[in-house]
């Protein structure tokens, strides 16, 4: 779990880094109709996926051995039988394709579209199968080959040879392929080929209540550049997203905290009986969290400032905001794991597409109202509804005590107003952290001698 976590942070720090020096030789334009693309082949491929995913982990430490090549396989043939009926109807109705994606002015970017949804299903299967089979050096050794192809052909392709959009398509595709081969071919040695529409079934009535949650965050993710993109053009696009890329940066370690956990609550379910650890995760995480806040917040101001181009910096005092969500996601981490643990899988459904209908039905009037900052602001109150209700229904159902949800409603509002005066006040922010840093940094080092957890890629 922790190779992938690394890899997690690899693949996305290349990105980033890389970012700057492709924005240099693309237009405005040109990467925003990248994302565009990007958004909906990631949402495509989610929706035919089922959330079959989830189905490999479940089954996959309960089956007899020789049955685990029919819990890899099945889901992997049915949703991937699921492109021919995609194929067709993106061919039926290239119409209502081409005014969603507003991508008409590209030629043959159906074809792609389609062959790059395609390869993301079989990437998102092998990926988290290998994941739960616990390949740690395979998963690295993968993730690190298909960072370094994807980073060498998007530099051959947009600066080399100035191909733009096509060229970040181009590359992306390619890597992917590259994953494909390898990871399948390592999974067919070990486990051939098979199918059974019994297994299949298990994990389809398994996975469908998780995969509409899943479908529910993912559309709560894109949403808000969706609607930019509807509002206004590729070029606004490109400039939302460029703040939205550095707060996912930040991301990266509530993304590695969320990847952790998971193997923790359902191969140790007792572990998390324990009240006093989940007062030293939460304490853990705040005091993490706000000692790399602002100077990640200060970094990511100076990067733009200094290596973006300059219609990229307009909009540069928002970017506190981009941080908020992921901010979030590690504390949401601990409520969703303690409701799946209790079998209240349908606690954190409700929740999530009850709010992904709320932010469909304002984000539009607000996009519209107040363009780029009525969206910025709309995101993080999303996410912090989402933490809230979902805490609160931990200890509706008795999972979490109310001196400990009190504990953490208390550690998410220290942490989101350090944030939130990074917007207003970014001067006073930087000397109360100056502050606070040596104390941090003591208190930071008693919690993580406190947490004594097995290692994870041992359990």
């Amino acid at each position: 779990m922790f190779s992938y976590g690394f890899v997690e942070i690899i693949q996305s720090a290349t990105s980033f880094v890389l970012l700057p020096i492709f924005l240099r030789y693309m237009t405005q334009e040109s990467y925003g109709a990248f994302i565009s693309f990007s958004l909906y082949s990631s949402l495509a491929s989610t929706i035919l996926n089922l959330g079959l995913s989830n189905g490999v982990s479940r089954y996959l430490y309960d089956v007899d051995r020789k049955k685990i090549s029919e819990v890899i396989w099945s889901p992997v043939i049915f949703s991937n039988s699921l492109i021919i009926i995609f194929v067709i109807l993106i061919y039926l109705n290239h119409n209502i394709f081409f005014e969603i994606t507003q991508l008409q002015k590209y030629e043959n970017i159906k074809l792609l579209f389609v062959f790059y949804t395609f390869l993301l299903m079989l990437n998102a299967s092998f990926r988290s199968t290998l994941i739960y089979l616990e390949e740690s050096k395979k998963v690295l050794k993968l993730g690190l080959t298909t960072t370094v192809i994807s980073a060498s052909f998007c530099y051959l392709l947009i600066v080399k040879l100035g191909l733009g959009t096509y060229g970040y398509i181009y590359s992306l595709i390619i890597s992917n392929i590259f994953f494909v081969i390898l990871s399948s071919k390592f999974l067919i040695n070990r486990f051939p080929i098979k199918f059974n529409f019994s297994t299949l079934r298990k994990q389809i009535k398994f996975s469908i209540p998780l995969f509409l949650a899943t479908l529910s965050i993912y559309i709560l993710d894109i949403l808000d550049r969706y609607q930019v993109q509807r509002s206004f053009d590729f070029s606004t696009l490109a400039q939302y997203n460029v703040l939205f890329q550095f707060g996912s940066i930040f991301g990266i370690a509530s993304g590695t905290f969320l990847t952790i956990w998971p193997p923790l609550f359902y191969k140790n379910r007792s572990l998390f009986g324990d009240i006093n650890l989940y007062k030293i995760v939460t304490k853990l995480y705040t005091k993490s969290v706000l000692l790399i806040i602002v100077p990640s917040i200060l970094i990511a101001k100076i990067v733009i400032t200094k290596y973006f181009p300059l219609e990229y910096q307009e909009y540069i005092n928002l970017l506190p905001l981009f941080f908020i969500p992921y901010i979030f996601q590690g504390f949401y981490a601990i409520f969703v794991m303690s409701l799946l643990v209790a079998f209240r899988t349908h606690v954190k459904l409700i929740i999530e597409v009850s709010l992904m209908l709320i932010t469909i039905l304002i984000m539009g009037k607000v996009v519209d109202s107040y363009g780029i900052i009525g969206a910025t602001y709309i995101r993080p109150i999303i996410y912090i509804l989402m933490s809230i209700l979902c805490s609160y229904s931990c200890y509706k159902y008795k999972l979490i005590p109310l001196k400990l949800l009190i504990s953490m409603i208390n550690s998410l509002f220290i942490v989101s107003v350090f944030v939130l005066s990074q917007v207003f006040y970014p001067n006073y922010s930087l000397i109360m952290y100056c502050i606070i840093l040596i104390p941090l940094i003591t208190s930071l080092k008693k919690y993580s001698k406190k947490l004594n957890l097995p290692d994870i890629d041992n359990l």
